[in-house]
């Protein structure tokens, strides 16, 4: 990727450049990777194996500093999902699932250049960024092929988050910038009930209930996650369908920011003409204003709110 940014101010009916706020960018990064699977049935189990292996090799580069480092680095990540059938009919049926996965740093992540999002705030990358691994665990129980319960855990090594922090130079300053945490373990329960209450209104719901502990600016943070959506569907006569879905995020945290609760109720109302060729739509989303996002900064000696 290359990117360039430029920073202009006009004076006397000339375009003037600001050197200090522009740069030019580039970004290169190849993966090679080797794959193999494994497949097999016995009776009532099936069995499913793979194995990834790798090799990473980036190079950013920007020309506000003498040089940005390389990343290179191999892993394998194995993957494993064994199924039990629990009837002949294949009704019902356990599966337990182990994956190991990367999450690499991008481009606006390692760019050590500082981006002005404000004239109190800027985002600034970090070069030195490593990328994180997660292996999850879980346990699945499926229901009539449509119904779920799954209980895991995933921890992440390196796990890297959005920290804000003062600017060294200037305290009005923030400076949001990604860094790795020590490590992240959550443990959660979903549930997925799929239900048709009659013949024209379909009820989807998903749950999610997480225990999050978190490493962070040598503090540790604990806390409990809860998901929460549903989604109506109701089809009218005349080829009109209307739809009302809703969701509830509590408190989470993310790096050393602390994100408030929040929830939505979006709406929708299609009407189909000419033999299903045309739909005309109507959209209603947020309809009680109530997304506005609200967080918590938490540094070393205070603490602060932010709404947006």
């Amino acid at each position: 990727m290359d990117n360039e940014i430029i920073f202009d101010y006009f004076d006397r009916n000339v375009w003037h450049n600001l050197e200090q706020l522009s740069s030019n960018n580039t970004f290169k990064e190849s993966v090679f990777a080797i794959y193999s699977t494994y497949t097999s049935e016995f009776k009532d189990i099936n069995i499913k194996l793979g194995l990834r292996g790798e090799y990473t090799y980036a190079t950013p580069w920007t020309n506000k500093i003498k040089m940005a480092e390389k990343q290179k680095y191999f892993k394998l990540f194995p993957t494993v999902n064994i199924l039990f059938h629990l009837d002949k009919q294949h009704f019902h049926s356990i599966v337990l699932n182990y994956n190991k996965k990367i999450r690499r740093p991008t481009f606006n992540d390692l760019n050590p250049y500082r981006l002005p999002m404000s004239e109190h705030s800027f985002i600034e990358g970090n070069p030195y960024l490593k990328p994180a691994y997660s292996n999850d665990y879980s346990t699945s129980l499926v229901l009539y092929n449509k119904y779920n319960l799954t209980f895991g855990v995933t921890t992440m090594r390196n796990d890297f988050s959005r920290i804000t922090s003062e600017d060294s130079e200037d305290n009005n300053v923030m400076i949001l910038r990604q860094e790795n945490v020590a490590k992240n373990t959550n443990y959660y329960v979903n549930i997925n009930l799929p239900i048709e209450v009659c013949s024209w209104w379909n009820l989807n719901t998903n749950l999610l209930g997480s225990r999050s502990i978190v490493k962070v600016i040598e503090e540790k943070d604990k806390i409990f996650v809860f998901q929460g959506g549903g989604e109506n569907a109701f089809i009218l006569p005349e080829k009109v369908s209307f739809q009302l879905e809703g969701y509830y995020v509590s408190p989470s945290i993310l790096g050393n920011i602390k994100m408030l609760s929040v929830y939505k109720v979006n709406s929708s109302l299609r009407k189909s003409f000419v033999d299903n060729k045309i739909t005309v739509s109507i959209f209603a989303n947020d309809i009680f204003n109530s997304g506005r996002v609200r967080y918590k900064i938490k540094e070393q000696g205070f603490s602060r709110y932010t709404k947006s």
